[in-house]
This record gives structure tokens, sequence and C-alpha cells, in this order.
């Protein structure tokens, strides 16, 4: 009769065990879909904070002649 017991307490025991595994599982699968989720938002912000594109001085250097151009050439339309 004791056998039987332990049988059964074991069996049950088991049967515990494998449904807090499965719990676990679902628990890991849900933080997995979250963090996915969280590192998509991260990616986003990160893209707009911070790929705008970096111009070189020489590009700079460039882009104000030419403005200056532009100006000078306003400058002698108006008169």
């Amino acid at each position: 009769m004791r056998t039987d017991n332990k049988h059964i307490d074991q069996s049950s025991e088991l049967s515990a065990l494998r449904n807090e595994i499965s719990d676990l599982k679902n628990m890991m699968s849900t933080m997995q879909e979250i963090i996915i989720n969280q590192n998509k938002q991260i990616n986003d912000i990160y893209k707009c904070l911070f790929n705008n594109p970096i111009k070189s001085k020489d590009q700079v250097k460039e882009q104000k002649k030419q403005d200056m151009k532009n100006q000078i050439i306003l400058k002698n339309l108006r008169k």
C-alpha cells in the first residue's frame, strides 16, 4: 500500500512540475516578445535621433561658399 501511495505522490509531483515548466515556458515566450518589441522601439528612437547625416568640414565650407555666391548674385540682381 505504501508503494502505491509513493507512486501516486511521485506521479502527482511530476504532473505538478510539468505544469510549472509549461507555465514557465509560456512566461519566457511572453518575456521574449516584450523584449523584441522594446528593442524595436529603441531601434526606432535611435534611428530618429542619430541617423542624421554628418557633413564633413569640406562639405560645410563648400555650402557656405555657395551660399555667399548666391547672396552676391541676389544683391547684383536687385541693383
